[in-house]
């Protein structure tokens, strides 16, 4: 039963991607406190980033990409806890572009046409909009995504025992909720977006990411983990 009086709230940062929804988790103490449904909060922020909206039931709905605070205020206690809500990109289909070269990320073109062996290695190829150049973009509500090719089905995942490696070949599996399948997309100043692996984190040596393959050539040349040198 809920007869205790409420002492503290807390909640942790949340992240919702672009037109989904999550349920904020307010966590209260002691644990059966009474007047802890979500309708007995209210929720303040910036009314001028239009970067999310918060229902009276606690439902966060994404609406800008960008990163705000949120205030949570108990209404019979006026406990308030802060925290920081990130909207990230649309869950969705997306065809995956280098910004330098303008070329599309796909399955090795060797595999034409099924582009359904595993373990394949991805590159870039001129664009032709077929379903080798779609990519799902799916946000696991963690500030995570996996990438899921259209054709085949396989996540884009960085091999076994190469997780904070540089210059390795990036490759299409069966996705198995690994964090070599987890990626964390940010946006930089150039307008385009950075891809770091959730497996690389740890290594801070070097701020691992997607990248294509550093030669002369243009085509056919394959999708990396590299680090990242904050150019286009």
């Amino acid at each position: 039963s809920f007869t205790n009086e409420l002492v503290s709230i807390s909640a942790s940062e949340l992240f919702v991607a672009q037109n989904a929804t999550r349920q904020l988790n307010v966590i209260k103490s002691p644990s059966n406190a009474r007047w802890s449904r979500p309708e007995d909060f209210t929720y303040s922020f910036s009314l001028a980033s239009n970067g999310f909206s918060v229902s009276k039931k606690g439902v966060v709905t994404g609406k800008k990409q960008g990163m705000w605070n949120l205030t949570i205020r108990h209404k019979s206690t006026g406990e308030t806890v802060t925290i920081k809500v990130t909207v990230g990109i649309p869950n969705g289909t997306y065809f995956f572009q280098n910004r330098h070269y303008e070329k599309y990320v796909q399955p090795d073109n060797d595999n034409a046409p099924n582009y359904n062996t595993d373990g394949e290695i991805l590159e870039q190829m001129a664009f032709d909009g077929g379903e080798h150049q779609k990519w799902s973009f799916v946000s696991l509500d963690d500030g995570y995504y996996k990438i899921i090719s259209n054709k085949c089905n396989y996540a884009i995942t960085v091999p076994a025992g190469k997780e904070t490696t540089a210059d390795v070949d990036l490759i299409l599996k069966p996705y198995n909720d690994l964090d070599t399948q987890k990626w964390k997309i940010t946006k930089t100043k150039y307008g385009s977006y950075k891809i770091k692996a959730k497996s690389s984190e740890s290594y801070t040596s070097k701020d691992l990411v997607i990248v294509i393959q550093n030669n002369i050539l243009w085509q056919n040349l394959n999708v990396q983990q590299r680090e990242y040198v904050d150019n286009e």
